[in-house]
């Protein structure tokens, strides 16, 4: 028969008094191989997302690549549509750069010419109502020759060179719309310093000739250029 030992309880006192004590009995080898496993799998970690960042960066990589090459291919066949089609277009931009050259000589050959037609019916067009022309003689001023009485010259205000003279005959009701008509055809452009040289009778309606300068203002056919013509001298 065995009997059981009774155990005396034990005081807070006494229960204080004993310490815990605790102690690693695993030997060193065994604590380092496991910290050696450790590190070894957070290196293996580390690789295995470097791996995976790398593999996403190449094929992120390829993506733009194939992308990048199907937009020049695209690009390319657009060049060579367009191409195609501007060859079709080929004579009708020669047709217009030989209509461009055409145009360049006709103003260089007509920059000095001087319409004579324009000048005529702007001074009939600048007539105020109740005056009537019944001549108009123009010359040029190189190789003109003078006759009769001597011409009267006066001072040039148009700040352009003199090229030739227009001579207008008419008839006005009175002084007034005379010195109207003289005043309108000052106006017209590649005309100016008029004069005028008789005006009979005295009073009441007038048979009256003015004589005006023709400038260098005027001169160039319909192929010159506005600049050509702001620039001529």
């Amino acid at each position: 028969m065995t009997q059981t030992p009774i155990l005396e309880p034990v005081s807070p006192e006494r229960a204080r008094r004993i310490l815990a004590i605790r102690a690693d009995l695993l030997p060193q080898e065994v604590i380092d191989t496991r910290r050696a496993r450790k590190v070894r799998r957070a290196v293996i970690a580390a690789l295995a997302g470097l791996v995976l960042v790398l593999a996403g960066w190449y094929g992120l990589a390829i993506y733009q690549t194939a992308d990048a090459r199907a937009g020049l291919a695209g690009a390319e066949d657009q060049v060579q549509v367009l191409q195609h089609k501007q060859a079709d277009y080929a004579s009708l931009v020669n047709i217009q750069a030989e209509s461009g050259s055409i145009k360049a000589q006709l103003g260089t050959l007509l920059a000095n010419d001087l319409p004579w037609s324009t000048v005529v019916s702007q001074v009939l067009a600048a007539a105020p109502g109740g005056v009537t022309v019944s001549d108009v003689t123009a010359h040029l001023t190189a190789g003109a020759t003078t006759t009769g009485a001597p011409v009267v010259t006066l001072p040039n205000t148009t700040g352009k060179t003199i090229i030739g003279a227009i001579t207008v005959t008419g008839h006005a009701p009175n002084k007034a719309a005379a010195a109207a008509y003289v005043d309108a055809m000052a106006k017209v452009n590649g005309l100016g310093n008029p004069y005028v040289t008789s005006a009979m009778p005295p009073g009441g309606e007038v048979d009256f000739t003015v004589r005006l300068d023709v400038t260098n203002a005027i001169l160039g056919g319909r192929f010159t250029t506005t600049d050509k013509k702001a620039g001529t001298n």
